[in-house]
This record gives C-alpha cells, sequence and structure tokens, in this order.
C-alpha cells in the first residue's frame, strides 16, 4: 500500500481527479499504520513481508527484463525463444500492485506457465530466477499468513485494527 500512496503522491492527485478519494486513502492508510504501529505490528513480522515482497518483485521485474532484452540478441534462435517467453510476460503485466494474495497467486501461475516453455528457459538461463521467485513467493506466503493469525490474535484480544 506504502508504494500506491507514494506513486499518487508522486504523480499528484489532482492530476488523477482522485483528490477527495485520496483524501479518504490516505486518513485510512494512516489511521492503519497507527493502529498496527501501536499493536507493535510494525517491527518484525511487517518488515519481513515487505522485504519478501519487494524481493518478489524485483524477481518478477528482472525475468521480465532478461526476456525483453533477449527479442533484440543478435542470434535469432534466442530471439525467437525470447519473444515466446515475452507473451507470457505481457499476459500478467506488472503484478507490483496487485493485492497480496492475488500477487502469490499470479506469480505462482506465472513461474508454472515459464516452466512450459523448458527449451527456451534453458536457452536464455531463466531457471535459477524462477526458482529464486518460486522460493521467495513461498516464503512470502508464509510471512503473509503469519502475520494474518497474528492480527487475528490481536483482534481477538483488543480489537484496535477491526476499529480501523
Amino acid at each position: 500500500m506504502t508504494e500506491v500512496k507514494n506513486l499518487i503522491a508522486s504523480i499528484g492527485p489532482g492530476l488523477l481527479n482522485i483528490d477527495s478519494l485520496f483524501k479518504n486513502f490516505t486518513s485510512f492508510y494512516n489511521k492503519e499504520a497507527q493502529a498496527i504501529q501501536s499493536l507493535g505490528m510494525s517491527s518484525d513480522s511487517a518488515k519481513k513481508l515487505e522485504s519478501s515482497d519487494q524481493k518478489r518483485d524485483d524477481f518478477h521485474w528482472a525475468i521480465g527484463l532478461i526476456i525483453k532484452s533477449h527479442t533484440k540478441h543478435v542470434n535469432k534462435e534466442i530471439q525467437e525463444a525470447a519473444k515466446r517467453l515475452l507473451k507470457v510476460i505481457n499476459k500478467y503485466g506488472n503484478l507490483r500492485y496487485v493485492p497480496y494474495e492475488e500477487e502469490t497467486i499470479q506469480i505462482s501461475n506465472f513461474c508454472h506457465e515459464l516452466k512450459n516453455y523448458p527449451s527456451e528457459v534453458k536457452l536464455l538461463d531463466l531457471a535459477s530466477w524462477i526458482e529464486m521467485l518460486e522460493d521467495e513467493n513461498i516464503k512470502f506466503n508464509d510471512y503473509y499468513n503469519s502475520m494474518k493469525q497474528e492480527m487475528v490474535l490481536i483482534d481477538k484480544t483488543n480489537g484496535k485494527l477491526k476499529e480501523v
């Protein structure tokens, strides 16, 4: 959410014609952040989650850049392989701003689809990138589920987040 908030702020909510919506969003965002911070959740769990999500985004982005760069390769076989894989990249697009649970599913599907092109993946040397993305996606999901459980426990004990 921080990235979305910062992106809108950098463009300017007025330019996007969402001034009142952004004001409300910012208000709720700040209340949620304060509630999380007051409960001590902004520490370890949230940092792990945020760091893992950033790694997923970086690995996904890197795979896309590798594939796109290979569409300009001098070797026609590599160019054609990259063009086939580019269809997968274009299908999924930028997953950075997708909600966590949906992003986790989309990344899993994305990796599975790339593996349907084993010769292309091998030719572009993408196997280790796909493996890193899959591993980080699993770690992220574990952190996310752990944080959800933590929030349920907090909700049961004092309800602060529920109010927000």
